[in-house]
């Protein structure tokens, strides 16, 4: 996993997204609390993303196929607004969470 974030960081230093995610989820709290992934939660790497900065994720797509990240799901679905894409790459999982503004809270969908 470690060589996998360390790809997926150089692959996004080559998009639109640059600077403009964060880990998220079990990938923060491993890093605060362990310094570190955590061991038991090394198959999947959370990151957010203001909803705003949407169209530059769905831009980044081919640089990120390209790289072996292959797009798998996109939440909540082909019909409406997407909330969460994933991606996957050597049997781990990246997940791009687009979080919204709600005064001085950040709002999210969880699947």
């Amino acid at each position: 996993m470690a060589a996998n974030l360390c790809d997926l960081n150089d692959v996004l230093l080559r998009t639109p997204l640059t600077g403009r995610t964060w880990m998220f989820g079990g990938l923060l709290l491993g890093w605060v609390r362990e310094g570190g992934l955590m061991l038991h939660d090394t198959a999947d790497a959370d990151f957010a993303l203001l909803a705003d900065d949407a169209d530059r994720l769905e831009a980044s797509f081919d640089t990120l196929e390209q790289a072996g990240f292959q797009h798998i799901h996109r939440f909540p679905g082909v019909a409406g607004e997407a909330t969460e894409h994933s991606f996957r790459r050597a049997g781990a999982k990246f997940d791009f969470f687009l979080l919204r503004v709600h005064g001085d809270r950040f709002a999210y969908c969880n699947y």
